[in-house]
This record gives C-alpha cells, sequence and structure tokens, in this order.
C-alpha cells in the first residue's frame, strides 16, 4: 500500500522565527493561508476539507 499525504521539514531556524512572531501576526497568516486554499481548491478537495474539519471538531 502506498502512503498518502506529504511530508514536510521544518528547521530549528524556522520554528525560532514563528514563536518571534505576535498572535496577530499569525493570526493574520492563518487568515491569509484559508483564502488562498479557498481559492484554489475544487469542489472534491472541499468536500474533503470540510470531512476532515467536522472529524475533528466533534
Amino acid at each position: 500500500m502506498t502512503a498518502k499525504g506529504f511530508k514536510y521539514f521544518v528547521s530549528e531556524e524556522q520554528i525560532m522565527i514563528h514563536k518571534k512572531r505576535s498572535i496577530k501576526e499569525i493570526l493574520q497568516w492563518l487568515h491569509e493561508t484559508n483564502y488562498f486554499l479557498k481559492k484554489v481548491q475544487n469542489e472534491t478537495e472541499k468536500k474533503i476539507m470540510k470531512q476532515i474539519k467536522e472529524k475533528f471538531n466533534t
């Protein structure tokens, strides 16, 4: 069986930079990222994301 998903490496430097961000900067980044994802996802991908969100919000 082939694994699904992806891997993402975060360096110690990236973590330290992120830790220095304010709450406002982090929330702004999240908002912009969510906006971008909604614009580029097709309907199937949107359904999958909705199912994932519902699974973790119950």
